[in-house]
């Protein structure tokens, strides 16, 4: 049937069609926010690689940590939708020594102690990830940071993830499991900004535990 197959060959067109702008679109998308973070990338280094080095040193990437919790940093506010937070929570955070260490430690790729122009973005987002979390984060240490160092030790974590799993003990294996993850730093305390890393880390166990308890059930069945 003639008719049947030119409608078939007409849909094939249209359906060919509407890919193609599709993917035109998905690529004028794309190539309008690689330029979008070109400028971004350009506005930061501008203001705080002062000496040109084309990467942002310690304290050139405390600065700029410091100002992006002030919200001052108009270049990236509305790229990573941090500009919602009220300005008087921003200015509640100070941008300690361990977070800018931490922040080197997990993006800067190149080992060089610095973060690059590639490398910069991802930094901004490990950041405004830590400070989005900022509340819970402060309400998990104000109950476990027993003895206020701003970190937790092994016991104080222990008793965060016992009260997460509802009260039930939590063995050595698990605590030592999650210190290990969470404690980028290396030196056997949990800081604030490595508390997202070890949360996931517990919760990431858990499933495992979950799907292990599964197995074993189903052998058991069998």
């Amino acid at each position: 049937m003639p008719g049947a197959a030119g409608a078939g060959a007409a849909a094939a067109r249209r359906k060919q069609s509407r890919l193609g702008k599709e993917r035109a679109d998905w690529i004028q998308t794309q190539s309008i926010k690689l330029a979008s973070d070109e400028v971004k990338i350009q506005q930061i280094f501008e203001k705080y690689d002062t000496n040109k080095s084309n990467a942002l040193e310690f304290d050139q990437l405390k600065a700029f940590l410091s100002d992006t919790c002030a919200g001052t940093v108009d270049a990236v506010s509305s790229a990573v939708e941090h500009s919602k937070r009220k300005s008087e929570d921003k200015q509640k955070v100070i941008v300690t020594d361990e977070d800018v260490r931490f922040i080197l430690l997990t993006c800067d790729k190149s080992k060089e102690g610095s973060v690059s122009k590639e490398e910069i973005l991802y930094a901004l987002k490990v950041w405004t990830t830590y400070l989005d979390h900022q509340a819970s984060i402060d309400q998990a240490f104000e109950k476990f940071d027993t003895d206020k160092s701003n970190s937790l030790d092994k016991e104080q974590l222990r008793a965060c993830l016992q009260e997460l799993n509802s009260g039930e003990p939590v063995s050595d294996a698990d605590v030592d499991h999650v210190m290990q993850k969470g404690d980028i730093l290396e030196n056997g305390v949990l800081h604030r900004i490595e508390f997202l890393v070890a949360m996931a880390a517990w919760y990431a166990n858990a499933e495992v535990r979950k799907e292990k308890a599964s197995i074993s059930a189903c052998c058991v069945l069998q």
